[in-house]
């Protein structure tokens, strides 16, 4: 018995041993070059402290003197009534399964007609304004670019997708908008996003000059960087959401070219109030016309389409307090995802609304899955992981000019399901212990989607996502706590990529 126990410890040992030396041959590969052959893809980050004299300081002043009128005229416009509460929570059906007299439209806010009169007051106080202050916005006339807000855990995703968006052969440029000094990151965004032809924008530097300061976060970002960004045609782009078709070529087809604004739809029916309805002085549309929207991506153009914009904004602004309930009643993902299109409807400006739905990516699990009924095309359990967004030109062929030879649209953007984004402190221990399990498909399907052998995207994905781990460790603030991220996520490369 006593040899027994003498031999236990040394047993542990040489297995510890054994196990060290497994894992150990999984070391970083190389890191996956994007740039061209003669360029130097390694970036050497310093990782001194952020300092904020280096801070972007100079902004156009006819910016400054349009935000300082613009300040007053949301103050002036502001709603004096509170939403009651508790707010409502809906639960929309799923729009594909919906039928085309399918007329379901929830009222679960209940509103005193003396808290409509208010809000309609306070909207026609303001839409009065716009015919005066939409000519007066200063941007470059015909400019194209991507704008994207991000700051502390969405710099990492945002990194991975700015990567995958030059391997599109996409050139345009990229405005990182950050809402105050205290998120700005200096090492990334003075050395990593400059050789990716993004710059990043301080947001306060901007509405602190104002008469009205107005505080900001979240949701309501988005509309406030597209308002302030230097660019004419824009696409509005969430930090986690990768592109995998080149925008420029969205920009200049149809059905953008002759509508100006395009938006995306999400999984469900609409619910917005019957009293946004009402308050807006705009006709409810048939519930089956279209889907509720997503703004993971956007496309605009100020030049035809900067009142829309600056309504939008207003919804933004009071999105928290009143304009997120009406327009969504509590639905999932309740933000400013309806606003878009809801300004355009109001002022009767064109756009565009594709049709085709969100296609799910993911993995089949044992686990139950999270969402009720998410299911493969197996009849297994299925963990959706990211959601495809259609092709604008490709959608419109389908749908308005019913051109037959289009089967189905070409993926443009991969959007990334909650929890699911390329951070890597956050992916990786997510499939650390599923190192044999691909996030959103198999090989062969991903060559199907994506445009045929050789376009495995979601290792283009995960080859950005090990680069960013590599570049990023010991110098962004938000991984303080996380050591080890590049070789973490190389163990899983290798495991799943060789």
């Amino acid at each position: 018995m006593s040899r027994i126990l003498i031999a236990l410890p040394l047993v542990t040992i040489i297995l510890l041993i054994l196990l060290w030396r497994h894992f150990s041959r999984y070391d970083v590969p190389a890191l996956p070059s994007l740039l061209p052959p003669n360029s130097n893809d390694s970036i050497t980050i310093p990782t001194a402290d952020t300092d904020t004299n280096s801070l972007p300081h100079f902004y156009d002043p006819a910016l400054l003197s349009f935000w300082e009128h613009l300040s007053k005229a949301l103050d002036a416009a502001a709603p004096k009534c509170t939403l009651p509460s508790p707010l409502p929570t809906a639960t929309p059906a799923k729009f594909a399964e919906i039928r085309k007299d399918f007329a379901e439209r929830p009222d679960l806010l209940n509103l005193p007609s003396t808290d409509v009169e208010d809000l309609k007051a306070a909207h026609e106080r303001y839409v009065a304004c716009l015919p005066n202050l939409a000519p007066k916005l200063p941007y470059a006339r015909g400019s194209k670019g991507i704008v994207t807000t991000a700051s502390g855990a969405y710099l990492p995703p945002l990194l991975v997708s700015l990567r995958m968006l030059r391997r599109t052969g996409s050139v345009l440029p990229v405005e990182v908008w950050m809402e105050n000094q205290s998120v700005y990151e200096a090492q990334l965004c003075e050395h990593a996003l400059p050789r990716l032809n993004a710059t990043c924008k301080i947001m306060d530097r901007i509405l602190s000059t104002g008469s009205h300061h107005v505080n900001l976060t979240g949701y309501q970002l988005k509309s406030f960087a597209m308002l302030l960004s230097d660019f004419d045609s824009m696409l509005l782009l969430d930090a986690d959401t990768i592109p995998v078709a080149l925008p420029e070529t969205m920009m200049e087809s149809e059905p953008f070219m002759s509508e100006g604004f395009i938006s995306w739809p999400d999984y469900y029916t609409t619910t917005t109030s019957p009293h946004y309805h009402t308050l807006s002085s705009s006709p409810p549309p048939p519930p089956s016309l279209y889907a509720s929207r997503t703004s993971s991506a956007l496309l605009l153009r100020k030049s035809t389409h900067t009142a829309p914009l600056l309504l939008a904004l207003y919804y933004n602004l009071h999105g928290p307090t009143h304009y997120y309930p009406l327009l969504s009643q509590g639905a999932p993902a309740q933000g400013d995802k309806e606003t878009y299109l809801a300004a355009a409807r109001v002022l009767n400006v064109t756009s565009y609304s594709i049709g085709t739905p969100p296609r799910p990516l993911g993995y089949s699990t044992n686990e139950p899955p999270p969402q009720k009924k998410q299911k493969n095309k197996k009849g297994q359990p299925f963990r959706e992981t990211a959601s495809i967004l259609s092709l604008p030109q490709d959608d419109y062929a389908m749908r308005a000019l019913k051109n037959a030879s289009i089967l189905a649209p070409a993926p443009a953007f991969i959007n990334s399901a909650p929890g699911y984004a390329l951070n890597a402190p956050a992916i990786q221990s997510t499939f650390f212990s599923m190192v044999n399990q691909r996030m959103w498909g198999e090989k062969e399907e991903m060559a199907g989607l994506f445009g045929g052998e050789g376009r495995d995207v979601e290792k283009w994905a995960w080859s950005e996502t090990l680069w960013s781990a590599c570049t990023l460790e010991g110098v962004l603030r938000d991984w303080e706590d996380s050591r080890g991220q590049c070789k973490k996520v190389g163990r899983i490369y290798k495991f799943l990529f060789g």
